[in-house]
């Protein structure tokens, strides 16, 4: 739907409030977001984030671990990005 709406704008900017670090691989949504990067021209806008809902993560299939685990996840990803 993102790639859709970059397409079909010129101006518009696409994204998603915040992407939650354990309900998709890293490289996976790395991969996603460069190529929605390039087809909107420069419009994407990112965040990521360590995740908060227990719901979600139930619906996923997930784990909900405590917020310090899940904050040391998202900050084992933040830090490999600057390596």
């Amino acid at each position: 739907m993102l790639s859709a709406a970059a397409a079909a704008t010129t101006t518009l900017k696409i994204g998603s409030l915040v992407f939650a670090v354990d309900y998709r691989h890293p490289v996976i949504l790395a991969k996603a977001s460069a190529a929605l990067h390039l087809i909107s021209n420069g419009r994407l806008e990112f965040g990521i984030g360590a995740g908060y809902t227990p719901y979600d993560y139930n619906m996923a299939g997930l784990q909900y671990d405590s917020g310090k685990i899940r904050v040391d996840r998202l900050e084992i990803i933040k830090s490999s990005r600057t390596r």
